[in-house]
């Protein structure tokens, strides 16, 4: 990896540089899209933010362009144009050839599903705000579609491009004219997650929350139930002669002739989010949320081989007390102990969805891991053996705190709430609604005497140890008379990310709207604003000597500043948004990133 160092000067005085200490990888991304080209020859994945052509088992080349997952892919007819959905809510078309990006196209949500009409005149994406978007290839959005129903989470067209059907949160399969008109609404008895209509065009199938994939003709007739799956149904596919595929977070894919008749059972290892055919039918491509691609002979059910495209997330990062472990928790959903030569010493698993946050407790055993499935993970740091688990949080675990001296830990989550926990019992001591939106961040004072929150409400508030309301940042303002005081924001955007310096003195945050703030804590004032990013700034962390801080943020840059504001040097080279810092006590930095050559990586700096 290359790097740039830039010398940062203050006072007349060189600061210390971040120079380059080691670099070790392990973490995975899932594969969350896979689609082949007409002529069979090409095969698209899709991991984090990359969609990678391959042919055969050789990368040919890497597509660029996307900020966040990407989650749906589909080449048109002839194969000159490849489609890409996004959860940065965009889709995106795609010369497969060059690799260039022809037209981004903007939605006003994440999309989940995204295709071309059979035509190939028009492209439509589909996602989190219950709508169909359509636009024509010259990017002119021509309609919109809205099921009323929360999150669709696939849709697709018929073959004669006659028909559109949409499924998501609300278990209700609707069937649309190509011209918008909702023509019916058919309840599948739980969630849709995956959908696809057979090569006939008279029937689709749809797969739900329970297990179940349902087969509905276009008139509404329910024409199979198969009873496919112990858990919710994660992708489908059909195949040449009304084959279909179906993959559950089972980890298992059945395979069932046009008749409903399970033909085979496939074991990948891992949860299939994407399935698809060759155009031949001989070979099933299958994307698993282990970061891996399997090619499976259909005749005999045997894999063929598998691809393991590059990129992944490590979402979050905690060093031990005494420095000698390091924790990072990924996408893969798992967490992994590192020591100081970038040794895998264990990997810990339980959690069904991304690593969101990690934290040591003050004496080191217990390492505590938040979650997107809203559960908060407890393990025995020298064993990996699961102690307890917390909750769950509504919509995800994303903030935890230790108390520096207390038997206590502090979790904030999607539902608003911040819980405070016994960690040693599992008691739940108290809750309650902390913010307006998602808690993001909670750390606790040097001394113990404060909980300092944040959220995607924008607000710092402050906290007694026992829960009780004591300011926000900045101090509010006097309302009209009857209305009480008004909270300000502390800043333009959602605050992800929090850290006091170590002499309790000052609070960093690090927010969406691509700044940091210094705030004095003893007035509640706003000491300064850091402005240099160009995106979200995900994390924060002040030097262990307390003398400066580090930033990481969606700009794929690390950034260090002196106290006084002053932009010191600049860490470029990493090839996805950063989300996870830790400074250990011995002076080294971990920072989570991804390269080109190696994802998942975890790069350490040693400050001097």
């Amino acid at each position: 990896m290359h790097w740039t160092l830039a010398l940062g000067m203050a006072f007349g005085l060189a600061w210390a540089q971040l120079s380059p200490a080691g670099e070790f990888s392990g973490h995975r991304s899932p594969v969350t899209a896979v689609a082949y080209s007409p002529d069979g020859r090409t095969l698209a994945l899709a991991a984090d933010l990359y969609i990678q052509l391959y042919q055969g088992y050789t990368l040919k080349r890497t597509l660029r362009g996307h900020t966040d997952t990407v989650r749906s892919l589909a080449f048109n007819s002839d194969g000159t144009l490849l489609l890409s959905g996004s959860a940065d809510g965009t889709l995106r078309l795609w010369n497969p050839t060059s690799g260039y990006s022809v037209r981004t196209l903007p939605a006003s949500g994440e999309i989940w599903s995204a295709g071309f009409i059979p035509d190939g005149e028009e492209v439509f994406g589909a996602g989190s705000e219950g709508k169909i978007w359509l636009w024509n290839r010259m990017g002119r959005l021509t309609r919109t579609l809205e099921a009323q129903g929360g999150w669709i989470y696939s849709a697709a067209f018929s073959p004669n491009g006659k028909t559109l059907v949409s499924g998501g949160l609300d278990g209700k399969a609707r069937i649309w004219s190509a011209e918008g008109s909702l023509q019916s609404s058919l309840s599948s008895g739980g969630g849709i997650y995956a959908l696809a209509f057979a090569p006939e065009g008279d029937r689709f199938a749809v797969g739900n929350r329970d297990g179940a994939v349902w087969v509905w003709g276009l008139g509404g007739e329910l024409r199979q139930m198969l009873p496919a799956h112990r858990l919710p149904v994660s992708a489908l596919a059909y195949g040449p002669g009304g084959v279909l595929a179906s993959a559950g977070q089972d980890e298992k894919i059945v395979v069932w002739n046009a008749r409903g008749q399970k033909l085979r059972g496939l074991s990948p290892g891992a949860t299939a989010l994407a399935l698809a055919f060759s155009p031949d039918g001989h070979t099933l491509l299958s994307g698993g949320d282990d970061g891996r691609a399997w090619r499976w002979n259909t005749a005999t059910g045997r894999a063929e081989g598998v691809l393991e495209p590059f990129a992944a997330s490590v979402f979050a990062l905690a060093y031990s007390p005494d420095g000698r472990i390091l924790a990072s928790g990924g996408a893969d959903k798992t967490v992994r102990l590192w020591d100081g030569q970038g040794r895998l010493l264990r990997t810990f698993s339980g959690p069904m969805l991304a690593l969101t946050t990690l934290a040591f407790s003050p004496d080191g055993k217990i390492l505590a891991g938040g979650s997107q499935d809203g559960w908060i993970w407890l393990w025995e740091a020298a064993s990996g053996k699961l102690l307890r688990q917390l909750g769950p949080h509504d919509n995800g675990a994303w903030a935890l705190a230790f108390h520096p001296t207390l038997p206590l830990l502090v979790s904030g989550g999607g539902d608003e709430l911040l819980k405070f926990w016994n960690p040693n019992t599992g008691r739940l001591l108290r809750d309650f609604r902390a913010h307006e939106s998602t808690v993001l961040a909670a750390s606790f004072s040097p001394d113990g005497q404060t909980l300092a929150s944040a959220g995607a409400d924008g607000t710092i508030r402050l906290w007694s140890t026992g829960g009780q309301p004591l300011r926000s940042l900045p101090p509010p303002r006097p309302g009209y008379v009857g209305q009480g005081d008004i909270v300000e924001p502390s800043h333009a955007g959602a605050v992800y990310a929090l850290a006091y310096s170590p002499d309790g003195r000052m609070l960093a945050s690090a927010s969406h709207d691509n700044t940091l703030k210094l705030w004095d804590l003893r007035t509640g004032q706003e000491l300064r604003v850091l402005r240099a990013h160009t995106n979200a700034v995900q994390k924060v962390i002040f030097s262990p000597d307390g003398k400066s801080l580090l930033s990481a943020a969606w700009d794929q840059t690390v950034r260090l500043w002196s106290l006084e504001g002053r932009l010191l040097q600049t860490l470029p080279g990493f090839s996805r948004p950063l989300y996870a810092l830790a400074w250990s006590p011995r002076g080294i930095l971990a920072v989570g990133s991804g390269t080109a050559a190696r994802g998942g990586t975890i790069s350490l700096f040693r400050l001097r």
